[in-house]
């Protein structure tokens, strides 16, 4: 990181003193806003308290009401295993009245084949049997000789009557049959419908009763996968809502400590070194080369990445760039004194945070038209600039 150091900008050091000495009052304002902050999330917290209990209690409900759920949707199962048995056996029965059907559709159709043929045979006896019969008649009034073609003409006939007699019975028969088949053929096409329609009926029962149960599943399962997603959301909520109270109370108990800080007074050779160093400018050495810009504080060189450390609890006001300073922080001890550590590199603390003593604010930063690391201190008491040294321990920075 490229660091330089530049004079110092008095109108930004004025406005840093006078938001320094406005803390105080600040402070006091402060602490009645997050007062106030904290009892409002109370408040929401026990709302959300409230409304969580009655969430669980409407699942417990539920979960209680499963049971009779569960005996209803039992009964639907057992009606759908009644329904699909009932429409298993329709079907079966269509299908073998289907095939009956078929077979007596077949067997009339072949009893109409085998009339029509007997009726034609039939047509030709009677015309032959006629004719034969006019042969007889006139065989009566021919020679001696001719009576032994007389009583075999009658012997043809005779047989001839009996052959038209047993296909006359055969006709017969066969039409009763046919008839009987027709009879049975139409009583099955009606049980054929009747069947279709029951199952129709029966599909139709089916489907409800799986509606049935399928709105019963689904409304239960909705109904409790809502209320647990608003559990969630509420568990959810409530958790943030800790976190920003356990922040606002920290912020409370920060502004607290703050309150209880007793600045730099008694603590002259008491108090820790920011840093491990050489010193190369002292306070308000008019000599230096650094007296322009460092009058008010020391300058001390470092190792590379040293830590710097606060000499003692504060609480940050100022964190960040500072032209002709680098990175700077600000710590506010109360009673008017302040500690000030520039140049830094790195910084790990944020304006408000309240810190103890000893904690790691950052690493010294690398001068580069010096090519070595430099770091500023200062000290304030009563918000007037004085010699940091006065306030360290020895050896102060070997």
């Amino acid at each position: 990181m490229r660091t330089a150091f530049f004079p110092f900008d008095l109108s930004k050091t004025a406005v840093v003193i006078t938001f320094i000495c406005l803390f105080g009052h600040q402070t006091v304002i402060g602490q009645t806003s997050i007062g106030s902050e904290i009892e409002s999330r109370k408040a929401l917290i026990r709302n959300l308290l409230s409304e969580k209990k009655d969430t669980q209690e409407l699942i417990d409900e539920l979960k209680g009401k499963e049971w009779g759920v569960i005996e209803i949707l039992e009964v639907l199962k057992n009606n759908i295993k009644i329904n699909q048995r009932k429409l298993s056996e329709i079907t079966d029965r269509i299908s073998l009245v289907e095939a009956s059907i078929t077979g007596l559709t077949r067997k009339i159709k072949n009893l109409e084949q085998s009339i029509k043929t007997d009726e034609g045979r039939v047509k030709k006896q009677l015309l032959a049997l006629f004719y034969m019969r006019k042969i007889k008649d006139l065989t009566l009034f021919l020679a001696a000789q001719s009576l032994e073609n007389y009583f075999r003409n009658q012997r043809l006939v005779q047989l001839n009557v009996e052959l038209d007699a047993e296909m006359v019975q055969r006709l017969k028969t066969n039409r009763e049959s046919l008839r009987k088949g027709a009879d049975h053929l139409k009583s099955q096409k009606v049980e054929l419908a009747a069947l279709r329609k029951r199952e129709i009926i029966q599909k139709n029962t089916l489907a409800f009763e799986k509606d049935q149960q399928y709105l019963y599943l689904y409304h239960l399962r909705e109904d409790k996968s809502i209320r647990v997603k608003y559990l969630l959301e509420i568990q959810v909520e409530l958790e943030k809502l800790n976190d920003t109270l356990y922040t606002l109370e920290q912020k409370k108990q920060d502004l607290q400590k703050a309150k209880q800080f007793k600045g730099l007074n008694g603590k002259k050779g008491r108090l820790p070194s920011p840093v491990r160093g050489k010193l190369v400018h002292r306070f308000d050495r008019k000599s230096s080369q650094y007296f322009m810009l460092f009058k008010r504080g020391v300058l001390v060189e470092t190792e590379r990445d040293a830590e710097v450390n606060s000499i003692l609890g504060g609480k940050v006001v100022w964190s960040g760039p500072f032209q002709g300073y680098g990175n700077l922080v600000i710590l506010d001890h109360g009673k008017g004194s302040l500690s000030v550590y520039g140049n830094l590199d790195e910084v790990y603390v944020i304006v408000d945070d309240v810190i103890d003593q000893g904690y790691q604010l950052g690493t010294v930063a690398k001068n580069e038209l010096e090519n070595r690391y430099l770091f500023y201190f200062e000290t304030r008491f009563n918000k007037t600039a004085v010699n940091p040294e006065q306030w360290l321990k020895k050896p102060r920075w070997n």
